[in-house]
């Protein structure tokens, strides 16, 4: 307890817990220090080379920094439409690594030998397994080979040391006995060169190393120099290949994570065939976009182009004449039943045949008594395979005959039988002198028709209709 004001005020117990809510600030502090320096991403993008062919677009990409193995790279196209952002896996590429480290008196004070043994066990990391690995020491006027053309299982026995009493000196010499090395697979080379300040290369070392076409990363571990040397260096890329000469200004510390080697392929729209595009890459530091400086590149037309596009227009003219000709066939086809086989009327959507196993009958006003009196309404129940209707006497349906003309049969109606124990009926006129024609439906019938349930038939003064499951007597 303690007294203030001449009162006695007792301490409350002190917690000693730490708060959740504290807690948690303090893991989302830490986690938000982390994640920048465990991003890993690229500081700087540089692109080497870059071609298209076959519709797609293959570049060499370089990324300075501490990049993450296997990096998605964000390609970006514009062209004659609208730009449009491609995401490509980008892979580590097989090369040559040429290291051409200057040992001079300064590589002993900066501790230069100690950051190139860090480099050499990091290079796993940071190019392919199948690169080959040269390292070239100079100073003065000397120059020594410590591994040439290796597989990089065996640079655990490349061992660089400074030498102290010797001055920095040209590295061309070095430069020009990597660039002629000759390299059984075929990888591309790639030289790098750490130097302490002399970075200048004559003209014909220039025109050499232009022809080669090798790309040079230049990094001088000496910063005191820089400002000096960053106008010898600008001098220097502008008579080299675009993209063919970097400079970089490092601490020997961060020599471990120089650059990575990445091949890029990302499809092209086929709008930019046989046409102009303009490429950039894009990665990002923490929240922060890195992008390359815009490639142009000249994209050639393939050879199928011209007779990809014949193929889909021929394609797309057979299939039309084939839909047209469908159409025609369907409008104007003369449809079959299904059942019998015969071929449908026009105007129907189903065959005439009445495909039923019912009674049928004729239902109509035939019968003429007396003269001046309506006739009596009468049906006749069809139940043979044939009917006659006429004016003779095996007329089932009593037809009245003009005077002067001779009895004769004027129709018959067949009853077919199917297979399926279902009957069809079909009508048939018989040609009479004197007598009229036959008409279904307000048409004459000249040879045969098929009849349906409600077909209405006229023959001489009677007037009939053919019906199906109709109560005869």
């Amino acid at each position: 307890m303690y007294i203030v004001n001449g009162q006695i005020i007792h301490r409350r117990r002190g917690s000693r817990r730490v708060q959740t809510s504290h807690f948690l600030w303090l893991v989302a502090l830490f986690l938000g220090l982390m994640i920048p320096l465990r991003s890993g991403y690229a500081v700087e993008i540089e692109v080497r080379s870059l071609s298209a062919a076959d519709g797609q677009a293959k570049a060499m990409v370089s990324l300075y920094g501490k990049a993450n193995k296997g990096s998605k790279l964000k390609v970006q196209v514009s062209g004659e439409g609208e730009p449009v952002t491609l995401v490509s896996k980008a892979t580590l590429s097989p090369i040559h690594l040429g290291m051409i480290v200057d040992g001079a008196s300064v590589c002993r004070g900066l501790k230069v030998d100690t950051a190139v043994q860090k480099l050499l066990a990091s290079l796993p990391r940071l190019i392919h397994k199948s690169s080959r690995l040269t390292v070239i020491a100079f100073a003065g006027h000397s120059l020594e080979v410590l591994a040439q053309s290796v597989p990089l299982t065996d640079i655990g026995r490349v061992h660089f040391q400074c030498d102290a009493r010797a001055i920095s000196g040209s590295p061309e010499k070095a430069l020009g006995r990597f660039i002629v090395t000759d390299d059984d697979e075929n990888f591309p080379k790639v030289a790098w060169l750490f130097s302490s300040g002399n970075l200048r290369l004559a003209t014909p070392a220039l025109q050499s190393l232009k022809k080669s076409k090798v790309p040079l990363d230049v990094f001088l571990y000496n910063k005191p120099l820089a400002a000096v040397l960053a106008p010898v260096a600008q001098e220097q890329a502008s008579g080299l290949n675009p993209g063919q000469y970097h400079f970089e200004v490092v601490a020997p510390a961060e020599l471990d994570a120089a650059a990575q080697y990445l091949n890029v392929t990302a499809a092209l729209p086929r709008s930019l065939a046989g046409g102009r595009a303009d490429m950039k890459f894009s990665a990002m530091n923490g929240e922060e976009a890195i992008v390359s400086t815009t490639e142009v590149i000249t994209v050639p037309a393939s050879p199928t182009a011209g007779l990809f596009t014949l193929i889909l227009q021929v394609t797309g003219i057979l299939v039309a004449v084939a839909l047209l000709a469908y159409v025609l066939y369907r409008v104007t086809r003369r449809r079959r039943c299904i059942t019998c086989g015969r071929a449908l009327e026009a105007g129907r959507s189903q065959c005439a045949f009445p495909h039923e196993k019912l009674e049928a009958a004729l239902v109509g006003h035939w019968l003429q008594l007396k003269v001046g009196k309506r006739d009596k309404p009468a049906a006749l129940k069809i139940d043979r395979d044939v009917i006659e209707i006429g004016t003779h006497r095996r007329s089932r349906i009593p037809l009245v005959k003009p005077k002067a003309l001779r009895r004769a049969c004027l129709a018959r109606i067949h009853r077919i039988p199917l297979a399926n124990g279902k009957s069809v009926y079909r009508m048939e006129a018989v040609p009479a002198r004197g007598y009229g024609s036959v008409i279904r439906n307000g048409q004459p019938v000249v040879s045969g028709r098929n009849l349906a349930h409600g077909d209405e038939i006229q023959i001489g003064n009677a007037k009939l209709k053919f019906v199906l499951q109709q109560e005869v007597p």
